[in-house]
């Protein structure tokens, strides 16, 4: 995850998502609890419970992230660049709303902005 990158926050309605944090550090945000993580860390997100994590660190990080049950990667996978041997992939912001409508409907995701102020 490049500095500053991560996604909107959102919600999974029918998918649990857990991360496990490899390198960097990462701010994630549970509901209305925000807690950081660094190597080692391991968050979990029940499904239903609006959730974001963003890279506040001046270098890439790097983690592991779960979802249960699976099949909803196929949402990430949908706005994904292929990897090509021998060459680091491309840095960019994690998306989760570019994907097809109708995955987002399939996998039950929404996007749940923070509200104006």
């Amino acid at each position: 995850m490049p500095p500053e990158g991560g996604p909107a926050p959102h919600v999974h309605n029918d998918h649990d998502e857990a991360f496990y944090v490899i390198s960097g550090e990462l701010e994630f945000r549970n509901g209305d609890e925000t807690v950081t993580a660094g190597p080692g860390g391991f968050f979990f997100v029940p499904h239903g419970t609006r959730h974001a994590f963003r890279n506040r660190g001046y270098h890439a990080a790097k983690m592991i992230f779960f979802f249960t049950p699976g099949g909803i990667e196929e949402l990430l996978l949908a706005d994904a660049t292929p990897a090509e041997p021998g060459s680091a992939p491309p840095v960019r912001q994690l998306s989760i709303a570019e994907p097809a409508t109708e995955l987002m409907e399939r996998y039950a995701t929404e996007i749940l902005p923070d509200p104006a102020p």
